[in-house]
């Protein structure tokens, strides 16, 4: 699902090209604030499409204390920065029981328990047992993950770049991709 920047010529990408509509309406080079001329969405229900799935099983006991297992695999894809968010509404840090891989970070304040993977590879997989007083097990959701890829999930190439009126003036270019969520819920 893509979308154009309204002063990029629409006619001209569905040809595979990507310019302004208005040649003399130029954006603003060095700003601090870049301003984004093409997004692309993904959206799916589909399993396969996922980068990183998450298994989330929180159990409350008599005492009132939910003790809570999560899991996560990660798909075919190598994961950068990898942070999984459980939102805590308790007041003191969650009893660490087990925590195969990264680490662990919790903020009163945000009202959020952290469990900090940094880089997945692809296929890999961890687990984390831990427990938490005074909470409703409803509260524990919605769960977010944010992570970074080192390519798109579009697949765009970029195949030359040159002067839109001289198109024979073609420049020296570099293409660093990355991907990041921008949203990644995990909800009950």
């Amino acid at each position: 699902n893509w979308r154009l920047h309204p002063r990029m010529d629409g006619a001209a990408w569905k040809k595979g090209v990507l310019c302004l509509k208005e040649k003399q309406k130029k954006f603003r080079v060095g700003r601090s604030s870049k301003t984004s001329i093409l997004k692309w969405r993904m959206s799916t229900d589909d399993d396969a499409h996922i980068p990183i799935s998450i298994e989330f099983w929180p159990d409350a006991d008599a005492s009132g204390n939910v003790n809570v297992n999560a899991t996560f695999t990660v798909g075919d894809i190598d994961l950068k920065n990898v942070i999984i968010t459980f939102p805590s509404t308790c007041s003191h840090e969650p009893e660490i029981q087990n925590c195969e891989r990264g680490d662990t970070s919790f903020s009163r304040q945000h009202h959020e328990f952290q469990w900090i993977l940094q880089d997945l590879e692809a296929g890999s997989q961890g687990a984390m047992e831990y427990s938490m007083e005074d909470v409703q097990v409803e509260d524990l959701w919605p769960i977010s993950v944010h992570f970074e890829v080192d390519r798109t999930y579009s697949k765009i190439q970029i195949e030359a770049v040159h002067d839109a009126e001289q198109e024979e003036n073609a420049f020296k270019f570099e293409v660093k991709e990355i991907c990041v969520a921008d949203k990644y819920v995990v909800e009950s």
